[in-house]
């Protein structure tokens, strides 16, 4: 389920991982004359998060004109209160978002306008006294779903890998998948032991392939399982990148904000009746998803 707050506090922290590598990014050139000292400044203001398809994080449709979109954004680095809306409807605070010191987390509902399209904006006064803006504009991405496997609660034979592929998403430029799973066994020295494995990543295919050995843990101890457990979310993505590239926040301000749409999830047990235990057949795995930041985090662009 979208909504669940682990998941909601973890993408958060992600991009403001993102938005903190934007403010660290100057500009090259011959060295010159220096000019007068400007006035005393701080950080600059950032907004980011996410505006999702549907009125909860449940829901998976591709949207139209007038369709109904949820947003989470944060801001911070502003003085005072900003106030931020999403296609000129007020968010309301949120304080579990709240999760930066100095910054405010917002959550609402809005409607895509003529062009299936959202425009996120936080006002707010600067420290000169001045009235200043961030924006963002999202083309909303399309509806997709998991093609493989077919049911959405899939029993796995012991020793098996698991491969999952979705329907492409229209105007997306990434996906975005998480993963666990967790199995008890017995080996077989006959004592209890316990596997865990789980990735938050992206990718540009529409396939993606975990080999036995990360879902069940080392084969070749394995005398029994006592229980597996796994579950399987993917989303599709615009607006910039997770992977790492240009932030897309404009105005007087920095920061990231996504469009995504909910393609579905697996709910992964162990099928009854364990199969025949196989070696893991190799798999090119994707890069780590918190590694693709600290790759790409330096060559981050206002």
């Amino acid at each position: 389920m979208f909504a669940s707050k682990r998941t909601r506090l973890y993408l958060l922290s992600i991009l403001g991982i993102m938005v903190f590598g934007l403010a660290f990014v100057g500009c090259e050139g011959d060295d010159g004359a220096e000019g007068p000292a400007g006035p005393a400044g701080g950080s600059a203001a950032s907004m980011y998060g996410w505006v999702q398809a549907g009125e909860d994080w449940g829901y998976r449709k591709s949207t139209a004109a007038g369709d109904p979109v949820s947003a989470i954004i944060h801001v911070d680095n502003v003085p005072g209160v900003p106030v931020v809306t999403a296609n000129g409807d007020v968010l309301a605070i949120e304080p579990e978002l709240t999760i930066y010191g100095g910054g405010l987390g917002y959550h609402g509902v809005t409607t895509t306008d003529a062009d299936d399209s959202v425009v996120v904006e936080a006002s707010f006064t600067g420290l000169d006294g001045t009235d200043k803006e961030v924006f963002a504009r999202l083309g909303m991405v399309g509806d997709f779903n998991i093609l493989v496997p077919d049911t959405d609660d899939v029993d796995i034979p012991l020793g098996d890998s698991l491969t999952v592929s979705w329907s492409a998403a229209s105007d997306a430029t990434e996906y975005w998948y998480t993963a666990y799973f967790d199995c008890d066994y017995t080996d077989t020295a006959g004592n209890y032991k316990y596997w865990s494995w789980s990735c938050s990543r992206t990718t540009t295919s529409t396939t993606v392939t975990f080999p036995a050995d990360s879902i069940w843990g080392p084969l070749g101890e394995i005398d029994s399982v006592r229980y597996m457990d796994g579950d399987f979310d993917v989303y599709a993505v615009n607006g910039a990148a997770l992977s790492g590239g240009p932030g897309n926040v404009t105005g007087d301000g920095m920061g990231v904000v996504l469009c995504m749409t909910y393609g579905g999830d697996l709910d992964i047990d162990e099928a009854d009746g364990a199969g025949k235990i196989v070696a893991p057949t190799g798999n090119a795995d994707v890069p780590d998803f918190e590694a693709l930041f600290r790759q790409n985090i330096l060559g981050l662009q206002k």
